[in-house]
């Protein structure tokens, strides 16, 4: 994390296992966050994400994201402004 405002956070991952339509419905509704493991962050944080596993940030997070295009050609983002 370059920079983060109090009270921001990264979702990552699932809590559960999820099906297809779980995750497809929760996407639409707005509800997917409740489904993922949701972490404080501040400045100076790291996180060590695995390629192709879903992650987002909270309002508020200046971060560099590096990645290694040998390992993960494709990098899937769903941005909400």
């Amino acid at each position: 994390m370059v920079d983060a405002k109090p009270g921001v956070f990264i979702v990552y991952n699932f809590q559960r296992q999820m099906t297809k339509e779980l995750v497809k419905s929760s996407a639409l509704d707005g509800s997917i966050e409740k489904y993922m493991h949701k972490v404080p962050i501040k400045k100076n944080d790291v996180f060590i994400i695995n390629s192709g596993t879903i992650h987002a940030l909270g309002a508020g997070a200046l971060i560099a994201e590096i990645q290694d295009l040998l390992i993960s050609p494709i990098d899937y983002m769903i941005m909400v402004v």
